[in-house]
């Protein structure tokens, strides 16, 4: 591996001048342009970069992220690909763990990250079983932005999709074709799902209907949807309307509505929550809850950026911030039959 001694003696100057060149921390306004040129073409014919972890135990800044996501599946996936885009428009780079959905995995993830090279973290999606111990220590950084993390940990930015705005959108657009028999598909331990299900609790007791029978708690993905709606499909009076709580989840009922011969959305509508890029893809295409994905990766990448350069503290106006999704009408949802 090349080193800065070997950079310096191919371009001719000193090792303290290849430092000044390359360091951003320091300033070459005073070198030669033409000497710029030269170490930066030894530079890059050497292949040699600048070691973060090295820079990282002399305290100064590395410009890498690091990113630790729940699980990359389903919405996830999109949420990182933009926010590794803006911030490396903004001269960082990304690095991801996969925490598993374990909490200690989530920590030990945290604790590398923080300690060897990153100058910040973001948190995307809370893991199953998460405990106060566990999140103090996670929480500890100064430098962390949460997302798709449904309960806000004090001191600590949130920026996150209107969870209940959208579940809103989703049961006012079923109320309004007129169903009543409508089931939630619900993942229960996920902060985001959690508050997902509390609008449709208080909107289905407010409407004055039952459902204790039409949700259902289940985990996440397809087969978990198709699961929990072979249930629901095998009650008595099964429901005319299914809300899914992430698109998955509505891939799952669509397969088994499908399997029980039932024409949706002639005679199941189904609403679920993401878009994921495939969703206007499924036959019939998906009626969902869109999350406004590039204007949160946008906003926690500029935050996360004003906060490593201390043009920014953690305050009321940026601990909490959430964006409106909008409700994107297809092909699954219709008036139930009579």
């Amino acid at each position: 591996m090349p080193t800065m001694h070997d950079v310096a003696r191919k371009a001719g100057v000193s090792q303290s001048t290849v430092s000044r060149v390359l360091n951003p921390d320091n300033t070459s306004a005073s070198i030669s342009q033409e000497t710029v040129d030269r170490v930066l073409q030894a530079a890059a014919e050497l292949g040699y970069r600048i070691d973060p972890l090295a820079r990282a135990m002399k305290g100064k800044s590395t410009g890498v992220i690091g990113i630790i996501v729940r699980r990359f599946d389903s919405f996830l996936p999109h949420v990182i690909s933009a926010l590794s885009d803006n911030l490396r428009q903004a001269g960082y780079t990304t690095i991801e763990g996969e925490a598993g959905n374990n909490p200690d995995e989530t920590l030990r993830l945290h604790t590398l990250f923080e300690t060897q090279f990153c100058d910040g973290l973001v948190l995307a999606a809370d893991p199953k079983g998460l405990n106060e111990e566990q999140a103090r220590k996670i929480f500890s950084n100064k430098h962390v932005v949460m997302t798709a993390w449904g309960v806000p940990m004090p001191g600590i930015p949130l920026v996150n999709t209107d969870n209940r705005a959208g579940a809103r959108q989703a049961m006012t657009h079923l109320f309004s074709l007129g169903h009543e028999r409508i089931a939630l598909l619900d993942v229960g331990w996920s902060g985001d799902h959690w508050l997902r299900r509390q609008v449709y609790e208080e909107m289905m007791t407010a409407a004055g209907l039952p459902y204790g029978d039409y949700l259902i708690v289940s985990d996440e993905g397809m087969q978990a949807g198709f699961n929990a709606t072979q249930k629901l499909l095998s009650l008595k009076h099964p429901p005319t309307a299914i809300f899914a709580s992430e698109d998955l989840l509505a891939f799952g009922a669509l397969k088994a509505a499908h399997m029980h011969g039932l024409a949706v959305p002639e005679q199941l509508s189904i609403v679920g929550f993401d878009d994921l890029p495939f969703a206007e893809f499924s036959e019939p295409a998906l009626t969902t809850v869109r999350q406004p994905v590039q204007e949160i990766a946008e906003i926690i990448s500029r935050l996360l950026v004003d906060l490593i350069s201390e043009k920014t503290t953690v305050n009321p106006s940026n601990e909490i911030i959430l964006v409106e999704p909008e409700l994107i009408i297809r092909e699954t949802t219709a008036p139930p039959a009579r």
